[in-house]
Order: C-alpha cells, then structure tokens, then sequence
C-alpha cells in the first residue's frame, strides 16, 4: 500500500502505523440506526464513492436511478464511504453490492472529487456529500459475469460511450466533467488523473 501525507493515518508515513489505526477505526465504527443516519446527513459532508465501469469499447455501464438524490437519471455504481476504508476499497465494495462483481481496488483510478449539494436525499433530507468518481476498465468476459438486481438502482442498466456521458444527455455535471477527464486520460495513456502514491 502507498502512503502519503494525503492518506496517512495518525498523521504518520510508516505504513505500519496506518495499518494500526485503519484497523482501531474499523473495529470501532458503528453502524448508525437509521434515525441517526437521516440525522447525521442534514449536518455533515458525506464522503461518496462512484466508479465508472468501462468495457472494452470504451463504453461506461450506468444504472437507472430509482432512488433519491438524482432519481430517474443515469449514474454510475457507488455509495458511501465507511470509516477506515480507502477510495478503492469503498469502489470495489459498492461494485459488489451493485453488480455482484469481485474486483481487486487496486485495479480502480482515481479521477476526480466534486462538491453534490442535493435538496433531498433517499432519507427525505437535504444532504451534502463529496463526491469521488473512479475508474475502472473491465474486460468483456469479466463483464458478463456481473449480476443484474431484481429491485435498486441497476435495474436497470446500459452501457453509453464515453463521448456521449454529457451533461446534455441527462448526466450529472460532475459525472459529465469525469468522463471527459477520461477521455483525455486515455489519449495520455492512462486511465486515472493524478498519480495513486497522493491518495
């Protein structure tokens, strides 16, 4: 695991140390009720965690939103972060429990963090959370082994070109800016935007 003063716990760069205090933070977080929850969210920034799945054609697999916020639009897997989870773990967790997908974090790039002020939530509340979108490439055959939901947000399911993630198709503006920074990552040959030794 890299670390970095971005991304060091206890304020140390001795991954032993950050070791130690991911696993002390894990074992003492509780999971709040609901109740505490909705709370929670009028009165605090929310870390989010989104990952855009690309197969081999360079087309994004989204799903149809059937819950508040952004209800009735497109927008890629993810959710919220869990303390003492990194960016790539809280990724491969919500690929699981969106597609049914294993994927190792280390396989997913980071692309960019923006600001989601949303008037409501699927609590019914107005909540602030900061988005991380991500990215991952996925070959076909990994593909086809992704499971389809009965019920939730990948329902219903597609796959668009990356070219036509806009912001004039009905795509969120940050999901927008994070495709066209994608698209010129990979004419960099690359797949993430900053180095993962900062995160």
């Amino acid at each position: 695991m890299h670390i970095s003063p971005l991304h060091a716990a206890d304020g140390s760069l001795d991954p032993e140390v950050n070791v130690r205090a991911r696993t002390v933070i894990k074992e003492k977080f509780i999971r709040p009720d609901d109740a505490t929850y909705t709370g929670i969210l009028r009165g605090t920034v929310r870390n989010c965690v989104d990952v855009m799945v690309l197969d081999d054609h360079n087309h994004a697999l989204m799903g149809f939103r059937v819950n508040e916020p952004w209800k009735g639009h497109w927008h890629p897997s993810g959710g919220g972060q869990v303390p003492g989870d990194s960016y790539h773990e809280t990724g491969a967790l919500h690929l699981k429990r969106d597609l049914g997908l294993i994927v190792d974090p280390a396989r997913l790039h980071f692309v960019n963090s923006a600001s989601f002020p949303w008037s409501t939530s699927a609590q019914g509340v107005p909540c602030h959370m900061n988005g991380i979108l991500m990215v991952v490439h996925l070959e076909d055959i990994e593909l086809r082994e992704r499971s389809i939901p009965q019920k939730g947000d990948f329902a219903k399911s597609g796959f668009f070109p990356l070219t036509a993630v806009t912001g004039e198709n009905g795509f969120h503006p940050a999901i927008a800016l994070g495709a066209r920074m994608i698209i010129r990552n990979k004419q960099k040959g690359r797949l993430g935007t900053i180095d993962p030794d900062l995160l």
